[in-house]
């Protein structure tokens, strides 16, 4: 039968850290030999080096810091991938852009007609000055004929 003293020297640990390690190893040190013990302690000291396990587990279990490497990147990927879906919306579709264009275009210049008559109407109303509404319109002409050549592609 081996002692935990036993396993402390043959570990080269004191005898708390090897109580600790049979415990988180989940051995039966009583029935297990010296070597078997220390190939056991071994291969969970490799494990940690490697990366594969957390040396402090939540609640006592070992992490399997691959999973969790993975689970993040998993994350990361779908928080890009709705980053990347949410830039997808804000992006103009160009083939419905070009089918709304033309309306949106109509609906300018048809206020641009009436503000030109507003514009006569409230300043003769206001300051009593009468506007040429061919000057008036020229303007309204140059902004039209400038919005009608920046939509044509």
């Amino acid at each position: 039968m081996t002692s935990l003293q036993q396993i402390a020297s043959h570990l080269g640990i004191t005898k708390a850290a090897a109580s600790e390690q049979v415990k988180k190893l989940g051995i039966d040190y009583k029935t297990m030999s010296l070597d078997e013990i220390a190939r056991a302690y071994m291969a969970r000291q490799r494990a940690i080096a490697s990366g594969h396990t957390a040396a402090i587990g939540v609640e006592g279990e070992d992490l399997d810091l691959m999973q969790e490497r993975a689970k993040k990147e998993r994350c990361e990927r779908e928080l890009l991938q709705m980053k990347l879906d949410k830039r997808a919306l804000e992006v103009i579709n160009l083939k419905s852009w070009e089918f709304k264009w033309p309306h949106f275009t109509a609906t300018i210049k048809k206020h641009f007609l009436l503000a030109e008559k507003e514009i006569i109407k409230q300043t003769k109303k206001r300051y009593g000055i009468k506007l040429d509404i061919a000057l008036i319109h020229s303007f309204a002409n140059q902004a039209l004929v400038h919005l009608e050549h920046s939509t044509k592609p």
